[in-house]
């Protein structure tokens, strides 16, 4: 079973919605029953009497006549209405969550990308057939060798001693001293760790390619650039650059200004050298940049 321990979740995404049918991070199915009880009684009752008592006396004295009517009229009514409702609603409902994971896209993207025949593999790239934009499964070892790791010990050297310890180990003469290189490695430091990405080497064969890596895509930060360094490792990517023979790759390219970062960040190494003085090596600086047609990829996941 393969370990995987580095993974770019936006370009995975994004491949898998323009190479696969599109993603979906969260299927819900939703069930929902509803049943309804309703019962109603009415009663209705109604009972009405009615009596009257009419009394009529007709009297006349000569030519005149009078009438008296007595009338009494009782009505009597008794109406009853009574309604018993019982209402009951019963509802069920149930909710499915399908979770699909960065692996689970991880795997479904590798198995798209060879069933439609878009995936090339190491003799492909040994034999320098593979071209720009192009998705490659490779295997190869990762090297030690990283600009930025340098530039960092060379600063931890002069946070830790200081300049005014390290001035006093150079030579009388000196253009520079360690407060100018100090302020010079702060400047190319920050140019090359913009938005967290940086470069390594990885030995295929007899091809090295230059491997641009985002370090916060090493398993949620759990997992170092370095921890599987001359470890036999996969890497599944997307090939953004083949060098012709007048091409390469420099690894000060994020300065804007490679050739000019490149003169005087050798200017400024022979000044570690003092550190001899005191029985230290100084940190040996690695490759600026790759020739000999390499090719740069950048990693969908590495995993060993």
């Amino acid at each position: 079973m393969d370990f995987l321990f580095y993974i770019d979740e936006l370009l995975l995404t994004g491949l898998a919605s323009l190479i696969g049918e599109g993603y979906i991070e969260i299927i819900t199915r939703r069930r929902i029953w509803d049943r309804s009880l309703t019962g109603r009684i009415n009663f209705d009752e109604s009972c009405s009497e009615f009596f009257e008592d009419r009394n009529t006396k007709d009297k006349r004295e000569g030519y005149k006549g009078y009438v008296k009517v007595d009338g009494n009229t009782c009505t009597e009514s008794n109406c009853n209405n009574r309604l018993i409702e019982n209402r009951g609603i019963c509802r069920f409902e149930e909710e499915e969550k399908h979770i699909f994971t960065m692996f689970s896209f991880h795997n479904k993207l590798a198995n798209q990308l060879i069933s439609n025949n878009l995936l090339r593999y190491t003799d492909d790239i040994l034999g320098g057939t593979v071209q720009n934009g192009e998705y490659i499964l490779l295997n190869g070892r990762i090297s030690h060798e990283c600009m930025k790791s340098y530039i960092d010990s060379l600063k931890i050297i002069i946070n830790s001693f200081g300049c005014d310890f390290l001035n006093k180990l150079l030579d009388k003469g000196c253009t520079m001293n360690f407060n100018i290189i100090s302020k010079i490695l702060d400047n190319i430091y920050d140019k090359i760790c913009l938005n967290n990405t940086t470069d390594l080497i990885l030995t295929c064969g007899n091809k090295e390619i230059v491997l641009t890596i985002n370090e916060g895509n090493f398993l949620k930060d759990r997992v170092h650039k370095f921890d599987n360094i001359d470890c036999n490792c996969n890497i599944l990517g997307k090939v953004i650059k083949h060098c012709n023979q007048n091409e390469n790759i420099h690894f000060l390219r994020k300065t804007g200004q490679q050739e000019f970062y490149e003169d005087l960040l050798n200017k400024c190494i022979p000044y570690f050298d003092c550190l001899n003085k005191i029985g230290i090596n100084p940190p040996v600086c690695p490759r600026m940049r790759i020739d000999k047609n390499p090719y740069q990829i950048v990693p969908i996941s590495i995993y060993v």
